[in-house]
Formats: C-alpha cells, sequence, structure tokens
C-alpha cells in the first residue's frame, strides 16, 4: 500500500479515466491502463459517473493483483444516466464518427445533461460508496472526494460523519473535495484544516498559486487543457515562437497546451496533476514533460508565465 503522506512531499502525474467506458472504449481504456501503470504512473482518478458509470470498473478490473501498487481516486455526488440511455450514448459517440459537428456537440450535451447531481447526503455518500467498492473490486479507496461540491457541503457534519466511519472501518483512506469555484477554494484555504485532499483547476490566479502552496490538504490539479481552451490562446501560434525564440532552453516544446503543462508540472512542487492520457504517444510526452520540467528554473518560467499573462491580456496578478 502506498504513504498517502508522499503526496504531500513529492509530486505525481496522475491518470485522469473519465472517458473511459464513454469516448474511450473498454479495449482502449485497458491499454491506457497498462501503459501509464508500466511507465510508472500509480495515480488513477475515477468517479461514480464516469464513463457513464462504467469507469469504476474498467479500474477495477485492472487493478486486481496490483491494487497495493495504486492509488485509486473516486468521487460521489453525481450520477451515471440510466442503462437505456448510457447504451444510446456510448453507441452514438463510437459509431457517429463521420457526423456533422453540431450533431456530435448534440449527442455530448445529451450525455452531459443525463448525468444527475446528487444533493450531498449521508445516504448519498454511503450508498455511493459501497457501490464504488463494488465496482472497484476493492476493500478501500484511497481518497474519496465530494464531486463538483460547495464548501459549504464539505462542513455538513452528517456527511462528515459518515466519511469518517468509514476511514474507522478501513473502507476509505482520506477523504476531500472537488471545488471547482475559486471562491470556495478561498474558504478551504482561509478555513482551519478540514479537508485532507482538494482537487481543483489550473489557473494563473493567486488563489491557485497558494492553494499549491498549502500545507493542509493534498492538492490534487486538473483541466489544465480546459483552460487553454478558454485562455484566448487557441490558434495563438505566434505566441509559442515568440516565446521558443527567447528561452531556446523550451525548444522540445511542441504546443501551446504542451507549454501549459509544462509550467503546471513545474508550479507543482507536492501533490498529483491529473490527465486524460488514451493514446500511448499522450502519455509517453505527458511523461516527457512532467520529468523534463525539473530542469527549467524557476525564473524562467515565471518569465514563461508573465509573457502568456501577457497574451492573454491578463494581470500579472489577479485574484
Amino acid at each position: 500500500m502506498i504513504d498517502l503522506n508522499l503526496l504531500r512531499t513529492q509530486r505525481f502525474l496522475g491518470l485522469g479515466c473519465s472517458t473511459f467506458g464513454g469516448s474511450a472504449a473498454t479495449g482502449v481504456a485497458k491499454i491506457s491502463l497498462a501503459k501509464a501503470f508500466d511507465q510508472g504512473i500509480v495515480y488513477f482518478d475515477v468517479a461514480r459517473s464516469y464513463g457513464y458509470g462504467q469507469a469504476e470498473g474498467i479500474v477495477g478490473q485492472f487493478a486486481q493483483g496490483k491494487r497495493d501498487k495504486m492509488i485509486i481516486a473516486s468521487k460521489f455526488g453525481i450520477s451515471p444516466p440510466p442503462i437505456p440511455f448510457k447504451s444510446l450514448v456510448l453507441w452514438g459517440m463510437r459509431n457517429i464518427r463521420k457526423a456533422l459537428p453540431a450533431s456530435r456537440q448534440t449527442l455530448a450535451k445529451a450525455g452531459v445533461n443525463a448525468l444527475t447531481k446528487t444533493q450531498f447526503t449521508p445516504q448519498a455518500a454511503q450508498s455511493s460508496l459501497q457501490t464504488s467498492l463494488r465496482e472497484l473490486k476493492t476493500d478501500y479507496i484511497d481518497l474519496f472526494l465530494l464531486h463538483e461540491s460547495y464548501y459549504a457541503d464539505c462542513l455538513r457534519d452528517d456527511i462528515r460523519e459518515v466519511l469518517e466511519r468509514a476511514k474507522e472501518k478501513g473502507q476509505i483512506r482520506a477523504w476531500g473535495a472537488t471545488l471547482g469555484e475559486r471562491g470556495c477554494l478561498q474558504r478551504q484555504l482561509s478555513s482551519s484544516p478540514l479537508l485532507e485532499a482538494v482537487q481543483f483547476p489550473f489557473g494563473q490566479d493567486t488563489t491557485y498559486a497558494q492553494a499549491l502552496g498549502s500545507a493542509t490538504a493534498i492538492p490534487i490539479v486538473y483541466s489544465v487543457l480546459n483552460y487553454y481552451k478558454s485562455s484566448g490562446l487557441l490558434g495563438r501560434g505566434d505566441v509559442l515562437a515568440e516565446i521558443k525564440a527567447d528561452f531556446p532552453g523550451l525548444h522540445f516544446i511542441n504546443t501551446l497546451p504542451e507549454l501549459l503543462l509544462y509550467l503546471a508540472f513545474h508550479q507543482l512542487q507536492a501533490g498529483v496533476m491529473l490527465s486524460s492520457m488514451t493514446t500511448a504517444n499522450n502519455i509517453d510526452r505527458n511523461i516527457f514533460l512532467f520529468t523534463e520540467c525539473t530542469r527549467a528554473s524557476p525564473a524562467e518560467m515565471q518569465a514563461v508565465q508573465t509573457r502568456l499573462k501577457s497574451a492573454m491580456h491578463l494581470a500579472p496578478e489577479m485574484v
């Protein structure tokens, strides 16, 4: 069993499994899991809703015989759709590859809307935990998180009681929450220690920097690619060219998403950086960037971040 305290002192690249059983078929998912594990990745992120309810089962099958060499994080609070709808969505995602872009977007939107955001209740926490343990084919989950929650949800004594009791039984080793809103993350940072782990999206603001440096909870970062898509950097090859010209040491960076990943990897001193990876090339490339980022100096990466903020028309410090 891997010591969870290592997540507070070392950097880990984690495999995000949100597409497993959904847009990534079971066979593809199993190949990705094997490739990532063979390359040294030990952190695997799932949720009850991922893959329309199938992701946990896929990871659970893979974990057989190697469970003590893996850290598995799962989440509760969003339920997968009913079986008939799930089958329809999976068929559409895998077979309508040549459909019009609008059709693909409609199908994806339908899949998202079919997921049910449940209220965080003691009953929901207990039920979801038992289902996750069964699907993952394990006696324990390393990290159990409230999925897309508000900080107020984490403060509920009745939910905390269920999760603490599960810890006492050895069903979970630690618990925390996914806090997507910066206001919720700020509340966590300014409150007395409560959560053992906090998952939050990548950013270039002061709250993000503070969360990375917090000693109270294990930081788990996600959505670097989503940040890029909403950053205004799409199609800005000129920005990458200028940065590479001024920083020759970054000659191996091929795209702006890679540059943001490289920056995110460098900023992470301890904790987990999640990345959804479904191809061998993607896994190899991300592991290379994760390893290579230690060569960059803090001053160089600070200058790169300033250049990126300038290209995005962000203030040097933005809350």
